[in-house]
């Protein structure tokens, strides 16, 4: 595991969060953060890749009580386990619809599945391991599924493959995929 590039933002995001940011959160208009960690294999290479990221939910609308939309702006570190091109930053701002199966009241849980799509990324390099996107720039995508518990559905746990790729609007379009995500979200 290559957390190096990691422990700096996981420190900053648990400072944050020991230091009293749940409480402020309503000021700084904040409605959760989570941390997400993955990986797998490459498919069509002989890579491996690892991810690490931290999130924060800026903005969040119950379409209904089974539906809702969350915006998430997301620091992840992507490796990989080839030689070069090892590591690289994504920046994104994704949207996230997330389905809600109904509650269980006696144990206060609730399924749910999750999807994003098209949250525009800013990647540091544009080669990771075997694999190139053409510029700069990527799209963030995920799908996956968890369970909300605890007071108030305060917290999730989530299991998610994880994508990045420029959807073939530019030429060399190779994605990143990271197979298995699990992601922690704190709902403030």
């Amino acid at each position: 595991m290559k957390l190096q590039g990691f422990l700096p933002v996981a420190y900053l995001t648990f400072t944050c969060l020991l230091s009293g940011l749940p409480a402020a959160a309503a000021e700084l208009g904040l409605h959760g953060m989570a941390l997400a960690v993955g990986g797998g294999d490459q498919p069509d290479t002989h890579d491996k890749n690892e991810l690490y990221a931290a999130e924060l939910a800026f903005y969040q609308h119950a379409r209904s009580p089974r539906q809702q939309i969350t915006v998430f702006v997301t620091a992840a570190k992507l490796y990989s386990s080839h030689a070069q091109n090892d590591a690289l930053w994504a920046y994104s701002i994704v949207p996230q619809i997330s389905f809600r199966l109904p509650a269980t009241q006696k144990t206060n849980t609730q399924l749910h599945l999750l999807l994003r799509a098209l949250g525009p990324s800013y990647i540091s390099h544009n080669l990771l391991g075997e694999r190139k996107q053409a510029q700069h720039f990527s799209f963030q995508a995920m799908v996956g599924a968890g369970v909300r518990f605890g007071p108030a559905y305060r917290y999730e746990l989530n299991l998610a493959w994880r994508h990045y790729s420029n959807a073939n609007l530019l030429k060399d379009n190779d994605g990143w995929d990271f197979p298995l995500t699990v992601q922690w979200v704190l709902h403030f």
